[in-house]
């Protein structure tokens, strides 16, 4: 599969997340790297958080639409780990409601 769109969204920007509900790349990336300063880490990785539980979309973790892919970013601790295993059961549970 070829991907043509990636789009980064940095995981602090409140209204770049809002927007991301209503947009269709083939691959959508909430950036909690570079983009996102240090001091604001963890109120990212809440509003990212949030904005999985407000999307109704039961594609927001997959790679297309058509695919059940998960794009793993960079694991630098266990923290890391956790907030990205939390996203994965919270959108498990709702594509098993629908």
């Amino acid at each position: 599969m070829m991907f043509r769109t990636l789009l980064f969204i940095p995981g602090n920007n409140k209204r770049f997340l809002e927007k991301s509900k209503f947009l269709y790349p083939d691959i959508l990336c909430f950036d909690l790297e570079d983009s996102v300063p240090l001091s604001e880490k963890a109120i990212a990785r809440n509003m990212i958080m949030e904005s999985f539980i407000s999307n109704k979309r039961s594609n927001h973790l997959d790679s297309n639409k058509d695919s059940k892919k998960i794009i793993i970013p960079i694991i630098k601790t266990k923290n890391h780990l956790n907030f990205l295993l939390e996203l994965i059961h919270l959108n498990l549970n709702f594509m098993n409601k629908t």
